[in-house]
């Protein structure tokens, strides 16, 4: 079965490894974004899908800025029998998703129709939910709105950062594309519609997200500290200076202790110290000061005047 390969982060290299260990002579061309400036001299940087295709020697990699007619007559000369996408960064018009015989799958992380967009397992941390997991389905010109081929489950576990769990997902995505490949190539895969009523949204994360305010329950501070870990990170003031927040955890709401919003209660040597918040308390164990390295929470206190327990 000749497939086309469209994805861009290491998530994505990820399983177009899986696709090539278990169909090398399948794939017949790889998509990817451009290479893009990075670090501090700006020097252009391949995707790590581009990387992988380079060092398993696959070809023809296209990077297109645009999906424009050039490439569209490329992919058709190809004749694919299916598109495969896993992350690739751009919403694919309907006259590329017509190319291939048999369409196109592509590979989300949640469980579909919940978390449709960009961001799926930020925000099932975001959220609190118990389980998410990873949906295989039929592209359409919708988002994420395409039925559904093949899904499977897993527990968000209580400490689970996004990447952590990303990770996971990862795994569990690399183990479901070949199977859906299989049902596809033997006449069985399934076109399940999503149900619409069930639908939830994860839009694309923003730098502004990742700005606590202390009025917010200490719960919902931690699982957004969790859920941004890699990128936005969350912002905050303490004692007047500006930080990010590494790691945290919710403590009791019994144990409210004195003062506003935002103001530290309690201290647990070296474990770190409480925040008071809109309700029950965050303890912080790690944070950045701006423009400072990354350290404990009680290394941080001891370098506030005043604050040495």
């Amino acid at each position: 079965m000749k497939l086309l390969f469209f994805g861009t982060p290491q998530t994505a290299a990820r399983h177009l490894a899986a696709l090539h260990q278990a169909r090398p002579n399948d794939i017949a061309g790889i998509i990817t974004r451009a290479d893009k400036p990075k670090g501090r001299g700006l020097e252009k940087t391949p995707s790590p899908v581009k990387s992988l295709a380079q060092e398993l020697n696959l070809r023809p990699v296209f990077e297109p800025e645009q999906l424009d007619d050039q490439h569209e007559k490329a992919w058709r000369t190809m004749a694919p029998d299916l598109g495969v996408v896993v992350a690739y960064g751009k919403i694919l018009p309907k006259r590329i998703l017509e190319i291939p015989k048999k369409g196109f799958i592509n590979v989300h992380f949640s469980l579909l129709p919940k978390l449709r967009g960009a961001a799926p397992a930020e925000y099932a941390i975001l959220e609190g939910l118990d389980v998410t997991g990873v949906t295989i389905f039929w592209l359409d010109e919708g988002m994420d709105t395409g039925p559904i081929l093949i899904q499977r489950g897993t527990p968000v576990k209580p400490e689970e950062t996004a990447p952590e769990l990303l990770e996971r997902l990862t795994d569990i995505g690399t183990e479901l594309l070949p199977e859906a490949l299989t049902l596809i190539e033997q006449g069985r895969a399934l076109k399940t519609p999503q149900n619409e009523s069930l639908a939830t949204y994860a839009k694309r994360l923003n730098k502004n997200d990742g700005q606590l305010n202390w009025s917010e329950p200490a719960h919902v501070l931690e699982r957004k500290i969790r859920a941004f870990s890699a990128w936005p990170t969350c912002r905050a003031t303490i004692e007047g200076r500006p930080v990010q927040i590494l790691k945290a955890k919710a403590g009791a709401d019994q144990h409210p202790g004195e003062g506003g919003a935002g103001e530290i209660t309690r201290i647990e040597r070296p474990l770190g110290f409480f925040i008071k918040c809109g309700s029950g308390e965050l303890m912080i164990h790690e944070l950045r000061p701006e423009g400072g390295r990354a350290m404990s929470a009680w290394a941080f206190l001891q370098g506030i005047k005043g604050r040495q327990p």
